[in-house]
């Protein structure tokens, strides 16, 4: 996030403003939240909502519904609440300006350092007669980390700079060369000219990272790289090695593209509310999943509100966490929220009966909500949540009968959940797997078609980035549910 950081954090308090607002005016009347609520929803989902990159929604709308279910205001309290929204948006941005302080360009270098030791170790092993296959799954994954950084760098301009064309492209070159390597591994001996190869590699390898880390003339080590490939390319006569030496070849142009500061920024159209209207597309999975969010978790508040049900908010969080953009998965999710509720009722009832002092029974709901934010596992990380909300109710008067409410209507959430799910714009986890390739193809096609104009360089480098996202996100997907997929 501190890339750009002032504007980022005066769009997000003004989105979050407008959140504060429509939450206190949603309020009114049941009728009027209905409406508020479902145009509220959709736009937090629908922009939230990323085809390549984890979706960001979850917070905002689990701001919002807090402000309608759990702490509600009316106008007279609207200037503390908005009040209150800036400062902490500002306290995130501070932190994240003390703590995340160009974390995404050291993610970038760090990445670069550990490809150029994963080559290393990929034609070490080979040389060796020890190849490791995880080496090549690696480099993938340092290929994918390497892409999401960039692609997270760009100017609002979405400007790569050329820097990071360069690093983006010896990253790719790195890629390729991983999988040569990974080919050899499958033969049975290696000839002279493939270990002659693999020699002159190692030595890239080390200049490389001599290069970029070691206090030396760069332009010395770059000569010594030029060196190293002409004498690959005298000594080598085999067609196919002598592809891998053009890879190489192109080394020492990322590294000038690396060291370029010079930015040519384009022009391009500023993001306005009419411009952003026009971007919704009522034919992606991200609108009919806004629309599915926006429609069942407003018409459940509508309901909760008119029949006054006490702890209703305990039936919409569930839905909040358990409709999905695919159905795939959400079975597993709604039974692990059930076991996690299942699991924190019984841990409070065991911790309460233990501790009864309300001061300490704080501290106990805080440390338990500390623990939480480390958790990846679903129904541990629901049980605890369980727990610090039956405590927070139990300490401001509930009594026993909130065991009953917590667990009742979860299982109601997640019922409904899986209903919309399955019978509202039913969507699944296939279906996404095929739009996506639609639109890596796509892509594709029209990265060969590009010119070598400015214009196209532009575009060029931000369709590769994306492409290598859909890339890892089809390559996730394809690990996750290699019996269910076929493309």
């Amino acid at each position: 996030m501190t890339e750009g950081i002032i504007r980022k954090t005066f769009w997000i308090s003004m989105f979050t403003l407008v959140l504060g607002i429509g939450a206190s005016v949603a309020t009114i009347h049941p009728m009027v939240g209905l409406i508020i609520n479902v145009a509220i929803i959709f736009c937090i989902v629908y922009q939230g909502m990323h085809n390549y990159k984890m979706p960001i929604y979850f917070p905002f709308l689990l701001t919002y519904i807090f402000m309608i279910m759990s702490a509600p205001t009316d106008f007279k309290g609207l200037p503390l609440r908005m009040g209150s929204i800036v400062i902490g948006c500002l306290y995130i941005a501070l932190i994240q300006l003390v703590f995340n302080r160009n974390r995404l360009n050291k993610t970038i270098l760090g990445t670069r350092k550990a490809m150029i030791a994963n080559i290393a170790r990929q034609v070490d092993s080979l040389l060796e007669n020890d190849y490791k296959p995880t080496l090549n799954i690696e480099m993938d994954a340092l290929v994918d980390t390497m892409a999401k950084a960039i692609y997270d760098t760009r100017l609002k301009s979405k400007h790569i700079t050329s820097a990071n064309k360069g690093n983006l492209e010896l990253a790719m070159a790195k890629q390729q060369l991983g999988r040569v390597l990974h080919n050899f591994s499958e033969k049975e001996a290696l000839t002279e000219e493939e270990k002659e190869l693999l020699v002159g590699i190692r030595e890239i390898t080390h200049l490389l990272d001599e290069y970029f880390y070691s206090d030396v003339e760069k332009n010395k080590t770059q000569q010594k790289i030029d060196e190293v490939i002409q004498k690959l390319n005298v000594k080598i006569s085999d067609k196919r090695i002598k592809e891998v030496v053009q890879t190489l070849k192109s080394f020492p142009d990322y590294l000038e593209m690396i060291e370029d500061k010079k930015e040519h920024v384009l022009n391009t159209q500023k993001l306005t509310l009419k411009n952003g209207l026009k971007r919704i597309d009522r034919d992606t999975a991200t609108f009919k999943f806004a629309i599915k969010m926006a429609l069942a978790i407003s018409l459940v508040i509508f309901l909760v509100d008119s029949f006054q049900i006490t702890y209703g908010r305990w039936i919409v969080f569930p839905m909040i966490a358990i409709i999905q953009p695919h159905y795939d998965g959400t079975v597993k999710k709604a039974i692990d929220r059930i076991i996690g509720t299942v699991i924190g009722i019984v841990l409070f009832t065991i911790l309460f009966s233990i501790v009864k002092d309300n001061s300490v029974r704080m501290n106990l709901v805080i440390l338990l909500a500390y623990i939480n934010l480390f958790m990846k596992k679903y129904h541990i990380s629901t049980s605890l949540v369980a727990v610090s909300a039956l405590g927070g109710a139990t300490m401001g008067g509930a009594g026993i009968e909130i065991l009953a409410f917590r667990i009742l209507f979860t299982i109601i959430g997640c019922a409904i959940a899986l209903i919309i799910n399955r019978y509202i714009l039913y969507y699944t986890l296939e279906d996404f797997m095929k739009d996506l390739a639609m639109e890596y193809t796509k892509d594709v096609k029209e990265l060969k078609l590009l010119n070598h104009t400015i214009q196209d360089e532009y575009k060029k480098y931000n369709i590769i980035l994306k492409a290598k996202l859909m890339e890892y996100k089809i390559n996730q997907y394809r690990r996750l549910n290699q019996d269910n997929i076929s493309l």
